[in-house]
């Protein structure tokens, strides 16, 4: 009996953990360092107990086996950290190991519907608190949770971070949670028959959720991020039957780029003289990184400590190319394994999606389902595009949020397909 109790307190204490998680991603580390390490250790704990594998049954499936070939890889890329092997295991243990955890807690934890539509509301609204702290720091130069000032992006104009330290950070959660949001308007004949105040409360909830996200994303002046949602935007007209609604959407966004003369010039950046130059010459370092060792990589976590050998005069920094920099360290395989993890998924969502049942998008708590579901996939399709840009997987903050919005897709997914 006592056994019972202590499982169902461990149970408990990693669905908090992920309700903090939910709310305080874009906040604070340290409340993500501390969430993530108590539900880390409540998971093994309970494994333990129940002298359970770690790894879950599902480790069968295509999902799972990339996702540990991609630790496996990892691990062997140490084999060239050489004077960097300190670096390889903190990086390994400390960042890619406690990442996959909250995937895989997450994606277990979440197994019915109340943790899941809690989860998801402690998420919401922690994305309309993150947008008010952009609004606030437009308006006054400073936020009211962190205290942060906007952050320069060229000559005298001034991006919004929010509670990020920087405004690509914070444009990255943004297109991960802005498609989320936006699909939720859709939403309303689902949630009307399980909340009778749909229009009175949640409705305007989600149109100035998507105001507020919309105008704190322009207003970082990321290009990248602006790809990222214009590729969201592009798999949800694929996708949603809201098509006519979403693609007048996008075109709006487009023409807010165009009409607009700081954006404009902004996103025409690029092609300007100068332009990207210096981000171009890192990614041509990068790839003869990766030519002098493509099997295994450099070893995972060194390449900031190998940039000066490869990029001169640079400093040190990141790629600004994700997948180039986990190429770099963890070397094709590794990389290889990696893309068939968030492949698999991805595709399973689509899948999902597509495959649904007839009216099913009108039919209460399963047809919100099923917008959920819409949402997370080109959040996080908008999100792994904006990557290929910046360095979301190398950020505490975006490879949390990252590595849980995988997870509670899988979760999202799971639930759908018991009550198919």
């Amino acid at each position: 009996m006592e056994k019972v109790k202590i499982l169902r307190y461990l149970d408990k204490i990693m669905e908090y953990c992920l309700y903090g998680l939910a709310f305080t991603i874009p906040i604070s580390i340290s409340f993500i360092e501390i969430f993530a390490t108590t539900a880390i250790v409540a998971f093994i704990a309970k494994k333990i107990m129940l002298r359970e594998n770690i790894l879950p049954e599902r480790f069968r499936n295509i999902t799972h086996i990339s996702l540990l070939l991609f630790l496996v890889f990892s691990g062997l890329s140490m084999f060239n950290s050489g004077e960097y092997l300190g670096i390889s295991l903190s990086a390994l243990i400390l960042k890619w190991v406690e990442y996959i955890f909250v995937f895989l807690i997450a994606e277990e934890v979440l197994n019915d519907e109340r943790k899941f539509r809690n989860v998801l509301a402690f998420f919401l609204a922690s994305a309309f608190l993150t947008g008010l702290e952009g609004i606030v720091q437009n308006i006054t130069g400073r936020g009211f949770i962190r205290g942060k000032s906007m952050v320069r992006v060229k000559g005298t104009v001034y991006g919004i971070a929010g509670p990020f330290n920087h405004y690509n950070d914070f444009a990255s959660y943004l297109v991960g949670v802005l498609p989320l949001a936006f699909v939720m308007i859709f939403s309303g004949k689902a949630i009307k028959e399980n909340v009778a105040a749909w229009k009175d409360r949640y409705g305007v909830f989600f149109y100035l959720l998507t105001g507020i996200l919309g105008f704190c994303l322009f207003s970082t002046f990321s290009r990248g991020s602006w790809v990222g949602l214009l590729a969201s935007g592009a798999l949800m007209i694929l996708l949603s039957p809201k098509r006519k609604y979403i693609a007048a959407a996008m075109a709006g966004f487009l023409v807010l780029l165009l009409l607009i003369p700081v954006v404009r010039d902004r996103a025409m950046y690029t092609f300007q003289d100068g332009g990207d130059a210096s981000r171009f010459e890192i990614w041509s370092g990068t790839l003869d990184m990766v030519g002098d060792a493509p099997f295994l990589g450099q070893g995972v976590g060194t390449y900031m400590s190998r940039f000066p050998e490869y990029i001169e005069d640079k400093g040190i920094q990141y790629a600004h190319n994700s997948y180039l920099q986990m190429w770099a360290e963890i070397g094709t395989f590794g990389l290889i394994s990696f893309l068939v993890f968030m492949g698999s998924i991805m595709l399973r969502g689509v899948r999902l999606f597509v495959r649904r049942p007839p009216g099913v998008l009108s039919a209460g708590k399963e047809g919100l389902n099923y917008f959920v579901l819409l949402g997370l996939l080109c959040g996080l399709f908008g999100f792994l595009t904006h990557s290929f840009f910046d360095t979301q997987f190398y950020s505490l903050q975006q490879s949390v949020l990252m590595w849980f919005l995988f997870g509670l897709m899988s979760a999202l997914m799971d639930l759908i397909e018991k009550k198919a």
